[in-house]
């Protein structure tokens, strides 16, 4: 065990004061990296910014970050890539495709909804971001493209359809963000819209819309979602 190191009750080490002072820094830099984003987007994200933020010399961000574009990268993979892994883990257990992308489009308006920060982080990386279209609009792609296949959707092109449901989340979000729209409603009519434009009947899409949303299962990695915001 090193100098740094302490022995927990269990016997297990556990961080010392100079690795839990690093990780608190860490996470301070994250979150005010995350604050930056919501609030004025990627482009103001720089190494001097984040550094005054977290009350840091700009040459200490260098010992946790090699750059402004590996931070951003590190907020994305926390924020939405956990997202997008609890999201595959509740699709294991939906057979219909209709469902599925009702309970996943749901879950997303829900977390941003609930989660401002995290909400604008979506629009201000916006659709057109790789990252988001890897990460969510993947996600979409592989579940309208098993309704297709099922008959449970009317698609000519996926990519397109799924451009076109990625961009809606992305505006629709927006659009919640500014309002105050209440969260159930703003699910619903979401979703149900959604549905409505890959062929589901108008019938039919309410009901799917407005079904019992199941919850997001817990995964071994989700205390990532959201970390940088935990209270230091």
């Amino acid at each position: 065990m090193t100098e740094s190191e302490e022995q927990g009750g269990d016997g297990a080490p556990r961080l010392g004061v100079r690795e839990r002072k690093a990780h608190a820094t860490r996470r301070r830099l994250l979150a005010t990296a995350l604050d930056v984003i919501a609030r004025e987007g990627i482009e103001a994200v720089t190494v001097r910014t984040v550094a005054d933020g977290s009350d840091i010399a700009t040459g200490t961000f260098y010992n946790y970050f090699t750059s402004a574009e590996e931070l951003i990268d590190t907020i994305v993979d926390l924020e939405i890539g956990t997202m997008g892994r609890r999201l595959d883990a509740l699709s294991t257990g939906i057979s219909d495709p209709a469902d599925e992308l009702s309970a996943t489009l749901r879950h997303l308006v829900r977390a941003a909804i609930t989660d401002p920060t995290w909400g604008w982080l979506i629009v201000r990386l916006g659709a057109e971001s790789e990252r988001v279209s890897d990460l969510i609009g993947g996600r979409i792609a592989r579940t309208i493209e098993r309704g297709a296949h099922a008959g449970r959707f009317i698609v000519k092109d996926v990519p397109t359809a799924t451009a076109m449901t990625l961009g809606a989340l992305v505006a629709a979000t927006r659009v919640f963000l500014d309002g105050s729209r209440a969260l159930g409603e703003a699910e619903a009519l979401f979703v149900e819209n959604q549905l409505r434009a890959l062929g589901i009947t108008a019938a039919e899409a309410e009901r799917t819309a407005n079904r019992r949303l199941p919850d997001l299962p817990v995964i071994a990695d989700q205390g990532a979602l959201s970390i940088v915001r935990i209270a230091l």
